[in-house]
């Protein structure tokens, strides 16, 4: 982990040395190239959100408190000023169907970073469609 994201975590109250956070930052299918649909870039049929929840319910499977440990990293992501960590919490929350965050997801999508904005609406589309 670099040491801007590191800062970051510690400055969150969080550990970087923590398994969980370093998956959060390091790993997964989530990040800067994180489709929430089926894009042309992409091989057909892919689509990040639904591998990203793929492996959220492997890593439950293997630690039956990672999704709770996950949402706790997730509440917090969303307050960051570092948007590669607000990005993956917006990614992560719609994975796991975080219902409880749209209220701050929905101020992110006025965001000034559009690809924070963007990750927000699309966020706020699949938990608004999940709590149906």
């Amino acid at each position: 982990m670099n040491v801007a994201l590191s800062s970051e975590v510690r400055r969150l109250g969080g550990d970087p040395a923590d398994d969980v956070w370093r998956w959060f930052l390091l790993e997964g299918p989530h990040g800067q190239s994180f489709t929430w649909s089926q894009v042309k870039s992409e091989p057909p049929g892919y689509v990040g959100w639904n591998h990203l929840q793929q492996i959220i319910a492997e890593r439950a499977r293997e630690d039956s408190e990672f999704v709770s440990r996950v949402a706790s990293i997730t509440r917090i992501a969303l307050v960051s000023d570092h948007i590669e960590i607000v990005r993956r919490g917006l990614q992560v929350a719609g994975a796991i169907a975080l219902l409880e965050v749209i209220p701050k997801v929905r101020e992110l999508t006025t965001y000034p970073d559009t690809s924070v904005a963007s990750d927000a609406r699309a966020c706020l589309f699949m938990l608004q469609e999940l709590q149906r």
